[in-house]
């Protein structure tokens, strides 16, 4: 004879280590689950310095370019302007604002063919210089308290895409050489 006793006892204890291995299960699954709430919360916290961090990065490089360029436009003697593809002036160095006696203020996001005494030829500069990529030895008469003769020299600008997006316009004053 089988002792039925001895087997229901197997299959009560059997029942109970099943019972207690399923209750583990589910504690390390809470565990687990908790762990990963826990980890995203961190990852999204440091994906956010991540991203702060690299704008502080980026503004910064900006802010070195803008002023590395500055110096580059600063640099030259003569009067130097950056125009957009419309025309509109969009920066100039201090020769360009001492020929014309106006601040950068008054200048910025005007004309550029509004500063020569022929506007239409001064047009004709910049349109050039979209067209042909340059132009040089381009005369024209600066619009200031004397009238400067100068000689234009123009080259187009790209964008890190290569997208045009402007000019730089140099003006040699001839003035001096003129008379001579």
């Amino acid at each position: 004879l089988i002792d039925v006793t001895a087997i229901r006892k197997s299959q009560h204890i059997l029942k109970q280590v099943h019972q207690k291995n399923l209750e583990i299960e589910q504690f390390r699954a809470k565990e687990l689950e908790e762990n990963v709430r826990l980890r995203t919360i961190e990852l999204i916290k440091s994906n956010k310095e991540l991203q702060q961090r690299n704008q502080e990065l980026v503004g910064a490089r900006e802010e070195l370019v803008s002023e590395y360029a500055r110096g580059l436009i600063e640099a030259s003697l003569d009067p130097l302007i950056t125009i957009n593809t419309d025309g509109k002036i969009t920066d100039m160095n201090q020769a360009m604002v001492a020929a014309t006696g106006l601040t950068r203020e008054k200048l910025k996001g005007t004309d550029f063919e509004d500063y020569f005494t022929n506007p239409q030829r001064a047009r004709t500069v910049y349109q050039e210089v979209f067209e042909k990529g340059f132009v040089s030895n381009y005369p024209l008469t600066i619009k200031d308290h004397k009238l400067t003769e100068v000689l234009f020299n123009g080259s187009i600008y790209k964008n890190e895409y290569g997208d045009v997006i402007g000019a730089v316009v140099v003006a040699r004053d001839i003035t001096e050489q003129k008379r001579v």
